[in-house]
């Protein structure tokens, strides 16, 4: 498996502190290598629901370092190792796409966009679009099946 991240955590590592951040009272779903149930990870991706209150986040969990940009990224310590995890602010709205977008796997990502461009329309990690028109989003069952794609199951992906 090729990874753009160099160092992987076991599960193991990580779910201690998948366990203190879903301790949050927003609603987050663990992507990526996790979802996927991957054995190890290079990061953590997380799509929240609504707001986070993300210096009580940063506290509350124990993380070493904060970076704030366009997403939330929170830094912790493996093992001596420097961990990241990513949280992406999504809509109820925009959930489905969300959740394709950070579950992956890239390659899984780029066939969906390729699918999608061969209709005309384009897939984003805000929905699935016709000429600006949005077509989809809410779920991930209904995006595939927009695309015409049969769901599979994120270990699959």
């Amino acid at each position: 498996m090729r990874s753009h991240h160099p160092v992987r955590f076991a599960r193991g590592d990580v779910e201690s502190i998948l366990e203190r951040l879903m301790a949050e009272d927003v609603e987050m779903f663990p992507c990526g290598s996790w979802r996927r149930r991957l054995p190890t990870l290079g990061d953590l991706d997380i799509v929240v629901l609504g707001e986070i209150d993300v210096d009580s986040l940063y506290h509350r969990t124990g993380a070493i370092d904060l970076i704030e940009k366009n997403r939330v990224h929170l830094f912790y310590e493996i093992n001596k190792k420097r961990f990241e995890v990513e949280i992406a602010r999504a809509t109820r709205e925009t959930l489905g796409a969300a959740l394709i977008r950070w579950t992956g796997s890239a390659k899984w990502n780029h066939n969906l966009r390729e699918k999608a461009i061969q209709k005309g329309w384009r897939l984003t990690e805000n929905g699935l679009y016709d000429n600006g028109r949005l077509i989809h989003a809410e779920t991930e069952g209904g995006i595939l099946e927009a695309l015409e794609v049969p769901w599979t199951h994120p270990e699959l992906r």
